[in-house]
């Protein structure tokens, strides 16, 4: 601020680092047990759509935690900017009415706020999850680096606000994020839609030229497709990539 530049902050909001009052770090759940995890309505199971334990951002209280907490850094910190991290998965209302609000409680008019643009209802869509060299988080997604696991594991479930969708795997493979002057190595993350038959085509091609084994699995234009990724320790920066088909009643 005294250079007179603003000051960004990234914040996560749409998930915790677990649920469950026996989990030492679920301090939300020391309040009101299960009251602040977003829920599975048939299994009562804390929802993890985000790569952790989804947060219930529709409740009132976790809507003015989240409030107050952005209150304190826009007003204590001069934070002048929060980009969320898959704001997709909080609700618009509450993201309209929480801005009104810190600008208001903070005196500052001019705060602004921007996601991580993804849209559920979309084509397209990655998620970023976390991998923990002690196997935590969504270590998981690492076996399917191996073809056998996804024969006997052939279905990914994936839980929105509103429905359960079922999930193929089109490819799974090891990569990297890229130094700039690397023009080989397939950006994968840097696509946030594919709006054409051509750029879909090419966005599918190149995850099956690198996957680790092929599945048989062929998306055409028109398909929802969906991609995890996760660390991987191989190589420095690395990933691993699992690219998702949904199935359709059409595939019945």
């Amino acid at each position: 601020n005294n250079y007179g530049m603003n000051v960004i902050l990234d914040v996560v909001y749409n998930h915790t680092d677990g649920a469950g009052v026996e989990k030492d770090s679920s301090v939300l759940d020391k309040i009101v047990p299960w009251y602040y995890n977003r829920l599975n309505p048939e299994t009562g199971n804390v929802l993890s759509d985000t790569c952790c334990s989804d947060s219930a951002s529709e409740h009132r209280m976790f809507a003015k935690l989240m409030e107050d907490t952005l209150v304190t850094w826009a007003k204590d910190y001069k934070i002048d900017a929060f980009r969320f991290d898959l704001m997709g998965y909080l609700p618009t209302q509450v993201m309209v009415d929480t801005l009104a609000n810190v600008r208001t409680r903070s005196g500052n008019k001019e705060i602004y706020f921007f996601g991580e643009g993804w849209d559920p209802e979309g084509n397209f869509g990655i998620i970023y999850g976390h991998h923990m060299e002690d196997g935590t988080k969504c270590a998981d997604w690492m076996f399917y680096a191996d073809e056998e696991y996804k024969n006997s594991h052939p279905i990914v479930y994936f839980d929105t606000l509103t429905e359960r969708r079922e999930y193929e795997v089109v490819a799974a493979f090891y990569t990297k994020i890229p130094y700039v002057s690397d023009t080989t190595t397939f950006r994968y993350f840097q696509y946030t839609g594919l709006p054409d038959e051509e750029t879909f085509n090419y966005y599918v091609s190149q995850c099956k030229k690198a996957s680790q084994y092929d599945t048989g699995v062929e998306p055409v234009w028109g398909d929802r497709l969906l991609v995890l990724s996760t660390c991987s320790f191989h190589v420095k920066n690395g990933r691993f990539v699992i690219l998702l088909r949904q199935i359709t009643e059409n595939d019945q």
